[in-house]
């Protein structure tokens, strides 16, 4: 069955066409146009790419290869199309034709090596040879630290920073034990009657913790 474009405005009553499903004793289908995704194509010279108004090209015909209009053509109507881009048995703007730009988009992507992707790890940690293997381009990349160096380098700043917190309480009682000390020492020989000299013998000594 011929197919027919129906052109309507644009209301709600122009909606009701497409619940009609028969007409007098025919059943008909009533679809909306869809959009062309075809490349624009001249009506004039039959190329690719800009429109009939802008052309000022030589005409071809859209059934043969002659350099003519479409109403000025003498082909007969039982004789097969010929295309004017690829020569083939069908009209210039086939769809399926070798030279139109999107099949040669497609070939030419058909043509490139497809990138390959390795499968991604499934449920690594249950399996040891998997998971092997995710580890293994970690390991050529840098090569391992030796035992002593890893050991010296954690266990070092560990006791150095540990050592003053642990003795600094303790320091700190002892210094103020012998500062006490001393203090008591110098108030018994200043009490004393001891000579001058043996008081020069014993210096005020202060301990300062730092």
């Amino acid at each position: 069955m011929p197919l027919f474009l129906v052109t309507l405005p644009k209301s709600a009553d122009s909606k009701e066409i497409f619940q009609l499903t028969n007409i007098d004793r025919f059943r008909v289908k009533v679809e909306p146009l869809k959009r062309k995704t075809t490349p624009a194509q001249c009506y004039n010279c039959q190329d690719f790419f800009h429109h009939t108004r802008f052309c000022l090209r030589g005409p071809k015909f859209l059934k043969c290869v002659g350099k003519h209009a479409t109403e000025s053509c003498q082909k007969p109507a039982d004789t097969p199309a010929k295309c004017c881009h690829c020569n083939g048995p069908h009209t210039a703007n086939f769809t399926g034709c070798p030279q139109n730009p999107i099949n040669k988009r497609q070939e030419k992507e058909a043509k490139q090596p497809k990138r390959s992707f390795k499968p991604a790890l499934s449920n690594s940690w249950s399996n040891p040879q998997a998971l092997a293997q995710a580890k293994v381009p970690a390991l050529h990349q840098a090569p391992p630290m030796s035992h002593s160096t890893t050991t010296v380098f954690n266990k070092t700043p560990m006791q150095t920073a540990s050592q003053p917190n642990n003795n600094s309480p303790l320091l700190l009682q002892i210094s103020q034990m012998i500062n006490t000390f001393m203090a008591q020492l110098n108030s018994v020989l200043q009490n004393s009657q001891v000579d001058q000299h043996v008081q020069q013998l014993s210096p005020n000594y202060q301990l300062e913790c730092w």
